[in-house]
Formats: C-alpha cells, sequence, structure tokens
C-alpha cells in the first residue's frame, strides 16, 4: 500500500460474494443442487453471469472447494446464518459489530469480523477479537464438521492436514483483509501495535502464530515505505555529523525517525517475540548509536544527548538497544560536565600567569558577585559552574577553588589572599547551601598554616583530615558516572581492587589496588593513582591493537577521552612511578584479558585484528 491507495478491503474479503452465499446454498449442497442453483441464481439476477460462473465453479472445483466451505459460517446453526449475512451489509460501529460476533461461533466469528474490518479502519478491538476467534477455533472440531457436509453433498472428505492448512490459509487471508481495510498503512500502525500489545499481555504462546500472520501482511504492505524512511535517516545522520549545529537537520532526522518508529512500530514489537528472519529494524539503531559515539568524540555533547533521549523514545521497544543507549548517556553525561568544569580549570590557570593581580583584587574586594577583575571573573564562572544541571551537587568546583587558595596560601605565600578567597568561597556555600562536608572542609583551611614557598614542579598538596570525606565523594561520584561504561558489572572488576577485598586487608594488600582519580588536571596522584593512568594506558594500547569496524572505533575513543581526563596531567613521586612500571611488566597479560573482557561487552564487537587501527 501506499499513501494514495483508497480501500479496496471490501474486494479482497466480502462474505457476501463468497460462492455458497452468490447461489443462495450451503456446503451440503449436491452437484446437481448447485447446477440448479445456478439456474434459479440466472433468472433472479442474483448477480452479474462472471460471479455466478465463478461461484459453481469454485464449489465444484476440488482444489477450491475448501477455501470456501472455511469461508461460510458452516460452525453455525441454520437460523443464525440468515440474520448473519443480513448483517454484513448494516453499517455498525466496533462495539455493535463486537456485540453481535460474540453470538457466533469462532470459526464465523473470524469471518464475520475480518468482513467488517475490510470494509473500514479497523479498531485493535476488532483485531483482537479475529485472532482470538482464529485461536479457538478447534481445526478437529472444524474437520468434523467438514465431514458430515461433504457427506451429505455426495463429495469424499478433505483430510485433517488439508483443513488444518486451509484454516491457516483463512488467517493469511483475514490478515490481509484487515490490513487493505485501513488504506494507508500509517493508519494501521497504531490499532496493530495497540493489538498486539494487548494479546501478547494475555497468552504470548497462545495467540503469536495467529499475530505473525497480520504482522507479515503488515510487513509486506510497509516495506517500501520503511525502506526508505532508512534512506532518509541515514542520509539525514550523515548531513548532521557534518553540521552538528544545525538544527533543522537535527529535526529532519528526528521527523524521519519519528516516521520510521510508526511505521515498523508493530513490527519491532512483535520482533522481541518471533523473528521475521531480517534485521532491518536494527539498521536506524545502529546509524543513531554511530553519530552519538562520533557526536560524543567531537565534543558535541548536547546534541549528543538530544539524540541519545529521542532514540531512546523512538527504540523503547528494543531492549537490548535501549540498555546500550542508557550506557551511553551515562558517559555523554559525564563528558560533558568534564567539558564544562574545563572552563573552570582553564580560568583558574590563566591566573598563574598574573598572580599578582588576582592576590590584589582579592585583598581589595574578596571574592564575591561585585569583586574586582580578575577575582571577579572567577567568582562568576564559579558561579556559573555549579548552576550547571549535573555539576551543583559536585564537588569539583569547590576543590579547583580551594587548592587555588592553597597555592596562594603554600606556594606565593599570600596568607590574607588565600584568607579572602576561602571566606568569599565559605560565604557562597552558606547561601548556595553547600554540603556540610564541603563547609567543614573549607573551615578546616582557614587554620593557621606556616607559608611554604615552592620549589620546582611544586603545588598545593590538599589537607588529608579536611578533605577525606570529599576525597571519599569524588572517587564515588566517578566510578559511578565512568567505571560502568567500562563494564557492566562494575563492582566485579578486580582492576579496581579493593571490590574483591574484606575490611580486614592489611596495608601492604591495599597497595596493590587501582585507585582511579577524579576528572581533573594539577592533582597529586596516590601510588594507586598512577597505578590506574598506568595500567589504564596499558589497556587502551591492546585495545587500539584489536579495534576493528566502526563503533569499535567509536566506543575506543570515549574511553581515551575518559583516560585523557584524568591521566593527562598530575603530579607523582618518582618512586610510585618505579613501582608501577615493575608493577606494569608483570601483570601485561592479565591487563590484556581485562581489556578483551570490556571490548567484548562493546555493541557488535567482534574478536579479531583490526584492519585499520584507531587513532588515539
Amino acid at each position: 500500500m501506499d499513501g494514495s491507495r483508497t480501500n479496496h478491503g471490501s474486494l479482497f474479503f466480502d462474505l457476501r460474494r463468497q460462492p455458497f452465499r452468490i447461489l443462495r446454498i450451503d456446503p451440503s449442497a449436491s452437484n446437481q443442487q448447485v447446477l440448479e442453483a445456478l439456474d434459479i441464481a440466472r433468472e433472479q439476477r442474483l448477480a452479474p453471469e462472471d460471479q455466478l460462473v465463478g461461484a459453481r465453479d469454485a464449489i465444484l472445483d476440488p482444489v477450491r472447494r475448501l477455501a470456501s466451505e472455511l469461508r461460510y459460517p458452516i460452525d453455525s446453526g441454520p437460523a443464525d446464518i440468515e440474520p448473519l449475512f443480513t448483517m454484513l451489509s448494516v453499517d455498525a460501529s466496533a462495539d455493535e459489530l463486537l456485540h453481535i460476533a460474540e453470538r457466533l461461533a469462532p470459526l464465523s466469528k473470524a469471518n464475520f469480523v475480518a468482513h467488517a474490518a475490510a470494509r473500514q479502519p479497523a479498531e485493535y478491538a476488532l483485531i483482537c477479537a479475529i485472532v482470538e476467534a482464529h485461536a479457538s477455533t478447534d481445526p478437529k472440531e472444524i474437520y468434523e464438521i467438514l465431514k458430515a457436509l461433504r457427506r451429505t453433498a455426495g463429495w469424499p472428505a478433505a483430510s485433517l492436514v488439508d483443513v488444518s492448512q486451509g484454516l491457516q490459509d483463512l488467517v493469511t487471508a483475514h490478515a490481509q483483509a484487515v490490513i487493505e481495510g485501513y488504506g494507508t498503512v500509517q493508519h494501521a500502525s497504531e490499532p496493530m501495535v495497540l493489538a498486539i500489545r494487548e494479546l501478547l499481555a494475555l497468552d504470548a504462546r497462545f495467540y503469536i502464530g495467529i499475530i505473525e500472520a497480520f504482522a507479515t501482511a503488515y510487513h509486506r504492505s510497509v516495506r517500501a515505505d520503511a525502506s526508505n524512511k532508512r534512506e532518509q535517516i541515514e542520509c539525514a545522520c550523515e548531513a548532521l555529523r557534518q553540521q552538528p549545529t544545525n538544527a533543522s537537520l537535527l529535526e529532519q532526522l528526528a521527523n524521519a525517525l519519528v516516521d520510521w518508529a510508526n511505521l515498523c512500530g508493530p513490527l519491532i514489537l512483535l520482533d522481541q517475540y518471533r523473528s521475521f528472519g531480517e534485521k532491518d529494524f536494527q539498521i536506524p539503531a545502529d546509524l543513531l548509536r554511530a553519530l552519538i559515539a562520533d557526536l560524543t568524540t567531537d565534543h558535541h555533547f548536547e546534541v549528543a544527548l538530544t539524540l541519545t533521549d529521542l532514540s531512546r523514545e523512538v527504540f523503547n521497544s528494543m531492549p537490548e538497544t535501549v540498555v546500550v543507549l542508557d550506557k551511553y548517556r551515562q558517559i555523554i553525561e559525564q563528558l560533558s560536565l568534564t567539558a564544562r568544569l574545563r572552563a573552570l580549570q582553564e580560568i583558574v590557570d590563566g591566573l598563574h600567569d598574573d598572580i599578582g593581580a588576582f592576590t590584589h583584587s582579592l585583598k581589595q574586594t574578596g571574592f564575591c558577585r561585585n569583586a574586582a577583575e580578575p577575582a571577579r571573573s572567577l567568582w562568576q564562572m564559579f558561579d556559573e559552574t555549579l548552576k550547571i544541571e549535573g555539576l551543583s551537587q559536585s564537588i569539583e568546583p569547590w576543590m579547583l577553588i580551594r587548592d587555588l587558595a592553597l597555592h596562594l596560601r603554600r606556594n606565593v605565600g599570600d596568607e590574607q589572599a588565600a584568607s579572602s578567597l576561602l571566606i568569599g568561597l565559605i560565604r557562597y556555600g552558606d547561601d548556595f547551601p553547600a554540603a556540610p562536608a564541603i563547609s567543614e572542609a573549607l573551615r578546616s583551611e582557614l587554620l593557621p598554616v606556616a607559608p611554604r614557598f615552592p620549589g620546582k614542579s611544586d603545588r598545593a598538596k590538599p589537607n588529608r583530615r579536611a578533605l577525606f570525606v570529599l576525597a571519599g565523594v569524588v572517587l564515588v561520584v566517578t566510578l559511578g558516572a565512568s567505571v560502568r561504561y567500562l563494564h557492566p558489572d562494575w563492582t566485579s572488576l578486580t582492576w579496581l581492587g579493593t571490590s574483591s577485598r574484606s575490611p580486614a586487608t592489611n596495608v601492604s594488600m591495599v597497595t596493590d589496588a587501582e585507585v582511579m582519580p577524579a576528572v581533573g588536571a594539577g592533582q597529586h596522584y596516590s601510588l594507586g593513582n598512577v597505578r590506574y593512568c598506568y595500567f589504564q594506558q596499558e589497556r587502551l594500547r591492546v585495545m587500539k591493537r584489536e579495534a576493528h569496524g566502526p563503533e569499535d572505533v567509536r566506543a575506543f575513543n570515549l574511553l581515551v577521552v575518559d583516560y585523557n581526563s584524568r591521566c593527562s596531567d598530575f603530579f607523582y613521586r618518582d618512586g610510585d612511578v618505579a613501582v608501577v612500571n615493575a608493577e606494569l611488566d608483570a601483570n601485561r597479560e592479565r591487563l590484556a584479558t581485562q581489556a578483551r573482557r570490556t571490548m567484548a561487552m562493546w555493541p557488535g564487537h567482534i574478536p579479531g585484528q583490526a584492519s585499520e587501527p584507531p587513532s588515539k
């Protein structure tokens, strides 16, 4: 079907043109009675000549007769048959039709409702009624009825196998009639989805075979339109990849996706229970996942998140795809927040170029909304950062400013500027308000500390007692947002170390653990942090070598972005690096195994050598 087709369903399945009905006889009529009925029908002009002859031929043809018999209300009593045919000419609502149908035997009911549905766009309740009627039709019972009728008519009985196949063919005919009755595929989608959901909720095993016949008829009708929509999606994805900030291209892609989903909705829903043998339904999902990964790699986080949400809504009937999209969203949100936090980091780093002007502004006007420049710019960026959704409860903006204050105190030697910055930060926290742990940690930094002047490559070191709680919070947030992307069962990853250890583990054993550092730059890393960075670098080296195909490359690039946000700029002790380098040589095989385990969870990954290694 296409959008311009009119309703031809009534021509496809019309019980009033059923051969026995045209000649006004029933399946028990003998061959002689059939010929006599033809003469009477001609005299009374009950139908055009070609229809009368066609009816006779269908009844007397051993191959075609069974189909005609199954379309006749053979399982209904004689008193019900004439009223049934009378009702076929009545324009009735779906509720009225269902009320009438409930009085009929299953096969008669299926034929009656299919006739009505073929003449008008069927509400989903009519589809359910047809499916339920067929599910209630017992082939053995129909076989016995036909055997008795044919005995009277002088015809040999059909086999049970032929009757069962005839009933299957009738389901197909009813399904095609219902789909044709909508006129356009677009009108058929919603009632098909509603009917499939209701029937599968009742008993998927009982109805699945019959529902599949309806879905197959729908599939034939929708295939061409769905293929066109897939091409539109592919073109829109490529255009948006080239112009990710073009709002009109995003809208075009969204419209194409919604149109495709509306067309394929019934098929996607049913495909969970029984496959149609083609994976066209997965193609748009693959295209969207690839585009989302590319946009994320290129730091177009907002567009990537918009497409992720849209894709999740469109593919909500594809559970495996939804799981992948949810994982994508987690990592994109984390990387987006990291990028937003980087703006604050850049301002902090820029202050080191003219630290004198910064300390002067702090001592002159403090750290507040009305501060003098450049302290004012820092305050504004800090304020904007904390008002970003997802960063309002983050510990990292506070740590950036707090570390800057410690730098002023210990490395620059300006206690007054450091205290002014901390006081402004504490006052902001009281108004915001900040978490109690943050306020407590900041207030503890106001205690008198002897200044320490900078040495080579030296920066502020954290106060372990004051920031113990903060460090724990950062670790939990980081693990929750990023480690889950690496593996679905992130709590069981042995390379995180402490997850498999008991509280009684001694200190020497704990030093084996990797500790994923928080996102940021210029931090002093512990041995566990250094171990994570070096070990993760080794895992990424293995992944780079064994990645193949665009899906692998995109997943690899996301991990590289996450790695760079944690391990590209940090301070460490030379002794820690020496220890980790020695451990690295002894653990390469284990790290390679962990890398391959991670890759095995990537969508579409097939183990093997990469034909074109990704660029890191």
